[in-house]
């Protein structure tokens, strides 16, 4: 599978949310970020999930925030993906598994844990692409 993690510190420099050929599945680990996509301003806090698409325009309002981004191949998202599976569009997983996945991969990784990591990704891959925006916010 082609994916790798980043974890931005609050310091560190981001300019854009998007990265050509990749789809980021961001965590907010710490703090709060909001930025505009497309003509919506989005605000996101520490144990929230959200995905942004290469093709998307962004613009970072502010980050106060460490994030961790898990950025995904545009081949391998689509190949994982089973969005156009008949029958799966109404189960909705709860944003507490999504982000328990997302921090279980994010451990795996860093044990170099690399098969359980791959299927991870899979995993929230197929939670995002069933959710009702692509935008996942933990209410827990």
């Amino acid at each position: 599978m082609n994916y790798n993690l980043v974890i931005y510190k609050q310091h560190d420099k981001l300019d854009y949310l998007n990265t050509p050929n990749f789809a980021n599945i961001y965590l907010v680990i710490e703090g709060e970020i909001s930025f505009q996509k497309f003509t919506s301003t989005y605000t996101f806090q520490q144990g929230e999930i959200f995905i942004v698409y290469d093709f998307e325009e962004n613009l970072i309002i502010s980050r106060q925030a460490i994030i961790s981004c898990i950025s995904v191949n545009n081949i391998t998202y689509h190949r994982f993906s089973l969005a156009y599976r008949e029958g799966d569009s109404d189960n909705y997983p709860p944003p507490k598994v999504i982000t328990e996945t997302y921090i279980e991969i994010l451990k795996v990784i860093l044990e170099e844990d690399f098969f359980n990591a791959d299927i991870g990704v899979i995993k929230l891959i197929n939670y995002l692409n069933h959710s009702k925006d692509n935008l996942y916010v933990n209410m827990s």
